[in-house]
């Protein structure tokens, strides 16, 4: 393997994407101002600043302080729980904490707020591409383990009705296949694996019933919900193109344009557009969104270098998976929570800031 330069890898480089973090912190901070619902959106970009000190933490925490291993049996360990605490709730309607299945929905050890889906797809991918890799390398045991792990992963995150996280893990399980498998192998797991969802799929009613569902939607998009909310962001945008309405304004502003108009099937307003891109634009118009996408534009720029560094395998996997889980959130096609509130602001962040570790680390140790 060739030498790697020192200035290949600036190891204060990072540095640049902290600084276009704060950068766009300091852009919908000052938007606010001018901002119809001013109060709203200042408090709401003053206090996405939180998110900018936790990237940091973490990414200090994994240069500094983190034993990988204990990381790898933290995440396990998660992963594992909620696994079996959704599929108890499924076999006997009640899971561990006594919380009951919905109707078409299992929230497992988060009750009644049906995240359990998405909680799974945001945190698994770091482990499970560790697992593709040990079902590669690893003692029979080891593979055994890790497609057991896999599937059942898979498997929850199916039960819970999450179609979002649904599309997440398969796309995630197809790439995995096919970046560490020759043919004969690839054809091999991605024949169990997708005989396994078959079975799933076919004994469950409610499985079918939200592919279903989720099919529908994609044949008939422009009669769906989804295309009720990006319409109207989309037309809220056009009249501010370039800066936007100010984060946390969209919603205000939407129920407003749209008191008057006739009824429809589906509500016209939500508290965000469900969509990256026209949260982002409607948001903070064209310029923030810019500033947004550069942040991670250059930075997967830079980790492309990544294949030179010769370096631990568990650094090299759990970055691959964050990487992946980052991709996943930014995304302009599919729909998406809402990156200005804790929940999916706090994963992306997270991931971020585990990602910038893990680079900075991999540079360090060369």
């Amino acid at each position: 393997m060739r030498k790697i330069k020192r200035s290949s890898f600036d190891y204060n480089k990072i540095d640049i994407y902290l600084l276009l973090l704060f950068i766009f912190w300091l852009y919908i901070f000052f938007l606010s101002f001018f901002s119809k619902y001013h109060g709203v959106a200042f408090y709401s970009s003053f206090t996405y600043l939180r998110f900018l000190i936790f990237s940091l933490a973490v990414s200090w925490i994994v240069i500094n302080k983190i034993d990988f291993q204990r990381l790898i049996n933290c995440f396990l360990i998660t992963i594992l729980f909620v696994d079996c605490d959704i599929i108890l709730q499924y076999i006997i309607g009640y899971d561990i904490f006594g919380f009951t299945a919905q109707v078409d929905r299992l929230g497992g050890p988060f009750g009644t707020e049906l995240v359990a889906g998405g909680f799974l797809s945001k945190i698994s991918l770091p482990v499970l591409c560790l697992s593709f890799y040990k079902i590669k390398v690893g003692t029979s045991k080891e593979k055994l383990f890790n497609l057991f792990l896999i599937i059942l992963t898979t498997v929850s995150i199916l039960l819970t009705g999450d179609r979002l996280a649904y599309f997440h893990i398969l796309i995630f399980l197809l790439l995995a296949i096919l970046f560490f498998f020759n043919f004969r192998n690839f054809m091999i797991i991605f024949s169990i694996i997708l005989l396994s969802l078959l079975i799933l799929i076919n004994s469950s009613t409610l499985i079918k019933n939200r592919l279903n569902n989720a099919f529908a939607i994609f044949n008939n998009f422009s009669n769906s919900s989804y295309y009720e909310l990006y319409d109207n962001a989309f037309n809220i945008w056009k009249e501010n193109k370039f800066f936007g309405v100010g984060i946390k304004n969209y919603n205000l502003i939407c129920d407003e344009i749209t008191k008057d108009y006739p009824k429809k099937k589906h509500q016209p307003c939500s508290t965000h557009p469900h969509n990256i891109l026209l949260e982002l634009i409607v948001g903070t118009g064209i310029i923030g969104t810019i500033i947004f996408y550069s942040i991670f534009i250059f930075i997967f720029k830079d980790f492309l270098k990544l294949k030179d560094i010769k370096s631990d395998k568990k650094l090299t996997y759990l970055f691959l998976g964050s990487c992946l889980t980052i991709l996943f959130y930014i995304n302009p096609i599919s729909t998406t929570g809402s990156i200005f509130t804790s929940w999916n602001a706090s994963f992306l962040w997270f991931h971020f800031g585990l990602a910038l570790g893990l680079y900075k680390k991999m540079i360090k140790v060369n």
